[in-house]
């Protein structure tokens, strides 16, 4: 990308400089890296300074969004955040993952209005370590009934979102709809080890164990974001939070 090209350009320079200075290739060496770092340090915070700045546009967009808008005003507001995404891919073509982001977020939009069929390709794009797109994948995969396929995506991310709550619920609540207390029972246990004082886990871990039905709620409002069908009829007819509206994108 044009941010590690400008880097190894500086660093070129650096080197050159250097050794004509010093007249030994050698003494290049150590300029031409501390340039490499610290330009590419530089460069690349800089095109994350402006990335942020378009995703803290697209999230005060989204905050105008309220349910009881009238469908034509809460179109154009996501449009208009759609918009702002698609224009932060320019900044792709200097900063590694910039794409795999902007990807992400557009999946995640679809995935919100339940347009799994539109979500997908955007979220297969995702960087292979963002465990909230790769786990609405796997919701998919289950809603598709392809629960191995939806195991493998979950056993994937299963280090990056070692410490989320709502994860391990998915994970369990997928393989207990899937009839499989017992491997429901085993991940609910690693999630104990990474997060032993979560009172959402040990509610999971009681209903798994006296074959309960499962309390989704034990993980709202995040779980919403994954099975935005399961939103209970109250919570769409209340009124809305001050400050409070469409989810916000992650960054």
């Amino acid at each position: 990308m044009y941010n590690l090209l400008i880097s190894l350009g500086i660093a070129t320079l650096a080197f050159a400089i250097g050794a004509l200075v010093t007249g030994t290739f050698i003494a290049g060496f150590i300029p031409a890296v501390l340039a490499l770092v610290g330009a590419y340090i530089y460069l690349a915070r800089r095109t994350s300074q402006k990335l942020q700045a378009s995703m803290e546009r697209v999230g005060e967009t989204l905050k105008k969004i309220r349910p009881e808008d009238p469908p034509q005003l809460r179109k154009q507001r996501l449009d208009e955040a759609i918009q702002i995404l698609e224009e932060s891919r320019r900044f792709g073509r200097w900063q590694f993952l910039v794409e795999a982001t902007v990807n992400s977020q557009l999946g995640a939009l679809a995935y919100v209005q339940q347009d799994f069929k539109k979500a997908r390709p955007y979220l297969e794009k995702a960087w292979m370590r963002d465990w909230t797109a790769h786990t609405m994948l796997a919701v998919m995969d289950w809603r598709e009934k392809k629960i191995d396929d939806a195991v493998k995506r979950l056993e994937k991310v299963s280090g990056p979102a070692k410490k989320e709550a709502v994860f391990w619920g998915i994970y369990a609540w997928i393989l207990a709809e899937s009839d499989r207390r017992d491997a429901a029972l085993a991940v609910v246990s690693r999630a104990l080890k990474e997060m032993p004082e979560s009172e959402a886990i040990k509610g999971l871990q009681d209903a798994l164990s006296n074959k309960k039905k499962i309390r989704t709620n034990l993980f709202a409002p995040m779980w919403y974001t994954f099975f935005p069908e399961q939103v209970p009829m109250q919570r769409l007819m209340a009124p809305p939070t001050r400050g409070k509206g469409y989810p916000m994108p992650r960054r």
